[in-house]
C-alpha cells in the first residue's frame, strides 16, 4: 500500500499484492507494470452498485463440438481411424482454450466511473469482498 490514509481511515481488506485496498472510507486500485501506473479510487459514499460479471467465449465450445462431430464422422468411414484422431486433438485444444479463457470480475460502480477488479479466487471470494464493501458502506452511514 503506497498511499496515505485519511485521518480516521483504517484498512479493512487488502489484496495479496496490495493492488486493491478497501478501507472504511474508500476502495483504491493501484496497478504498476513496465513503467506504467494506474490509480483509481472510489469513496464508499459514492458507490452505486457492486456486481460480479463472468466473461467467456462460447465459440470455443462450439468449435470443440464441431471437431468431435468431425471425428465421429471420420471414425465411421473405412480406414478413417488415423484421420479421426486429428479432430479429437482440435476438440481438446478448443475445450482447453475455453476453460483457460474464462474470466470473472467484480464491478464497483459510481456515478462517474466503474472499477473492474479481476477475481481469481472463485465465487465465494467475490461474494465475500462484495459483502465487505457493503458492510463498510453501512458502517459509514451510521
Amino acid at each position: 500500500m503506497n498511499f496515505n490514509l485519511f485521518l480516521g481511515e483504517q484498512v479493512i481488506i487488502s489484496s495479496d499484492n496490495n493492488t486493491i485496498t478497501l478501507t472504511n472510507m474508500r476502495i483504491r486500485k493501484e496497478l504498476r507494470s513496465w513503467g506504467n501506473s494506474f490509480n483509481q479510487s472510489i469513496l464508499l459514499q459514492h458507490i452505486t452498485s457492486c456486481e460480479v460479471k463472468h466473461k467467456s467465449n462460447p465459440i470455443f465450445l462450439i468449435l470443440s463440438a464441431i471437431s468431435i462431430l468431425a471425428s465421429v464422422y471420420y471414425y465411421s468411414q473405412p480406414y478413417g481411424e488415423s484421420q479421426g484422431q486429428i479432430p479429437l486433438l482440435f476438440a481438446a485444444a478448443f475445450a482447453l482454450i475455453y476453460f483457460l479463457d474464462r474470466r470473472s470480475y467484480i464491478v464497483i460502480g459510481s456515478p462517474s466511473t466503474k472499477m473492474y477488479i479481476k477475481v481469481s479466487g472463485g465465487r465465494t471470494s467475490s461474494l465475500d469482498f462484495i459483502s465487505s464493501v457493503e458492510a463498510a458502506i453501512v458502517d459509514l452511514k451510521k
